[in-house]
C-alpha cells in the first residue's frame, strides 16, 4: 500500500471512529476532524506554505517571524512575541505542532513584533524602560532622557532645548509612542570608554 493510501485510510478509520463514538469527554470530535483535514491536506498538498523572513500570527495572538527551516522543512526556527506575556524570544518547533490556523500578520501586528525584537535586542523585557534611557518621542520627534519610570511603566521624559536653555517635562502613559535609543546601562559603558 501506498505512503497516500495509508494516509486516506487513516482518514477513514479517524472518521469512522468519531460516527461510532458514544457521546462521551473521552473523544473530541473536533480534534478528529481536524486531524482528518490535516492528513486530507497534506495528501492533496494544501498545506499552507509559510516563507522565511516573513510574518505571521497564531489564533492565541503569538507573533512570529520565520527564520529558517530544515531541509525537510518540518523544523522551523522562529522568533516570537507573546502578546498575552509581553515575552519575546527564539524557538526551534515541528511544523505539524506549530502552524495551523496561523495567518499572515498585519502592519500593525509587525510593528508590535518589531518593537518587541527592538527592546530584546537591548536585554529589556517590552516597552522596559529605566531611568537614564535616551529616547526620542515618535509623536513630537524630540530625543530626551527619561528621568523617572513607576511601577506602571510610565516615563516622565526631560527634553532638552539645543537654542534655549529650558527643559520641558512630560509625562508618556504607557510609553509606547517612546524609542529607545540607547539604554542606561550602554551610555554608561560608552562613557566608561571615553575615560
Amino acid at each position: 500500500m501506498t505512503e497516500q493510501k495509508e494516509k486516506l485510510k487513516s482518514v477513514r478509520d479517524n472518521l469512522e471512529e468519531l460516527l461510532r463514538a458514544p457521546h462521551s469527554d473521552m473523544y473530541d470530535p473536533d480534534e478528529i476532524i481536524e486531524n482528518c483535514v490535516s492528513i486530507l491536506d497534506e495528501v492533496l498538498g494544501n498545506q499552507q506554505t509559510f516563507k522565511v523572513w516573513e510574518y505571521y500570527i497564531t489564533p492565541d495572538q503569538r507573533i512570529y517571524k520565520i527564520r529558517g527551516y530544515s531541509q525537510d522543512r518540518e523544523l522551523y526556527t522562529v522568533d516570537c512575541f507573546d502578546q498575552k506575556k509581553k515575552v519575546f524570544g527564539t524557538a526551534h518547533v515541528w511544523h505539524k505542532d506549530y502552524f495551523g490556523k496561523d495567518r499572515q500578520a498585519t502592519a500593525e501586528e509587525i510593528g508590535l513584533f518589531k518593537r518587541a525584537e527592538h527592546f530584546h535586542s537591548k536585554n529589556r523585557k517590552y516597552s522596559e524602560f529605566k531611568n537614564g534611557d535616551i529616547v526620542q518621542n515618535k509623536k513630537t520627534g524630540k530625543i530626551g532622557y527619561a528621568q523617572h519610570v513607576d511601577e506602571d511603566g510610565d516615563v516622565v521624559v526631560v527634553y532638552k532645548s539645543d537654542k534655549v536653555l529650558n527643559t520641558s517635562n512630560y509625562k508618556c502613559t504607557g510609553a509606547l509612542y517612546l524609542v529607545l535609543i540607547m539604554t542606561a546601562e550602554e551610555l554608561e559603558a560608552a562613557q566608561e570608554v571615553r575615560e
